[in-house]
């Protein structure tokens, strides 16, 4: 193995970033419809138990999810969440952060993101809090 430096290469705060980055990003992704059922309560679900087929978009007489009938705003939220995640890694990478401490970072910012997001569009589309 190459050594770079006194951590290896994931003493390379570039590579720390883009790893975090890719990693956090693929899970955000993976893990969107479950999110959205946690932030809007709205039943979506794991795309291998059925995805959208049980959010409220479906329901007559409920209030429709926004991330479902706007999904420009479910674009929007998941672009600022995955910033979010990179800066958050970034930050404590040029700290010369481990790898675990940017990870924890990245999640954190992204969640706080998802959360402010959540209250924007709920607002924005008049969707119960």
């Amino acid at each position: 193995m190459v050594e770079n430096g006194p951590g290896g290469v994931w003493g390379s705060m570039p590579v720390r970033v883009v790893a975090c980055s890719v990693l956090l990003g693929a899970v955000t992704v993976t893990a969107l419809l479950p999110l959205c059922d946690l932030l809007f309560g709205c039943g979506c679900t794991w795309p291998s138990s059925g995805g959208i087929e049980h959010c409220n978009i479906f329901e007559a007489g409920l209030r429709h999810c926004p991330w479902c009938i706007y999904p420009r705003t479910a674009d929007l939220s998941l672009a600022s969440m995955l910033f979010a995640q990179t800066l958050g890694a970034w930050a404590v990478a040029r700290r010369r952060g481990g790898l675990l401490a940017s990870l924890a970072c990245g999640t954190l910012c992204g969640a706080a993101v998802a959360v402010v997001a959540r209250s924007a569009v709920a607002w924005w589309a008049d969707y119960p809090l």
